[in-house]
């Protein structure tokens, strides 16, 4: 079985305005120790746009603050055309498609879930409804087990999941790696 795709949904009322949190979910999404995840997508939705990252067409973005926060204005705010970065985009996943639901039950380190699919989609902060809208409604649930609902700690919970039981590719200077997942 090939590795699924990783595709996170966030919601963001105003990602100009709470810049902040807009380049840390670039930085949690897509970044891993100098390198970009080619394996994930970070689509942002707002009040008024959606902003939808592909990690591996994705280029010139670094983890050093200041750059983390240029880019994010240039993205957010100015709204300039970069590699890999797409406004207004509609999602269309890859089927078959896992839905990561949270809950206090359900998968963990230990516990890897016998799944196949393409792509695994984690609704960070959206409702149910909401998520249906985006991605239709034929999907295999996956529930994690995660309580808080800040955004940062369940992304890094998913690709910490993630990471263990499926493993990662991962572009650093241009050449794509495979971590296979040990812990």
């Amino acid at each position: 079985m090939s590795k699924p795709k990783r595709l996170f949904i966030v919601y963001i009322s105003d990602p100009c305005i709470d810049i902040d949190l807009s380049s840390k979910t670039l930085l949690y999404a897509l970044l891993v120790s100098h390198g970009i995840r080619v394996d994930t997508s970070l689509y942002i939705v707002s009040s008024r746009d959606t902003f939808y990252f592909n990690g591996y067409r994705l280029r010139h973005l670094y983890p050093q603050e200041s750059s983390l926060h240029g880019f994010s204005k240039t993205v957010f705010c100015k709204k300039k055309k970069l590699s890999g970065v797409y406004y207004g985009y509609k999602l269309s996943p890859s089927k078959p498609l896992c839905l990561v639901k949270w809950g206090s039950r359900g998968y963990n380190v230990h516990r890897k879930p016998c799944i196949e699919c393409s792509e695994i989609v984690i609704p960070v902060n959206l409702e149910d409804n909401t998520v249906n809208n985006i991605i239709g409604s034929d999907y295999r649930v996956l529930t994690i087990r995660a309580i808080p609902s800040d955004i940062l700690y369940r992304i890094n919970i998913a690709h910490y999941l993630l990471d263990t039981w499926f493993g990662a590719l991962i572009r650093r200077k241009g050449v794509v790696v495979e971590y296979d997942g040990e812990i």
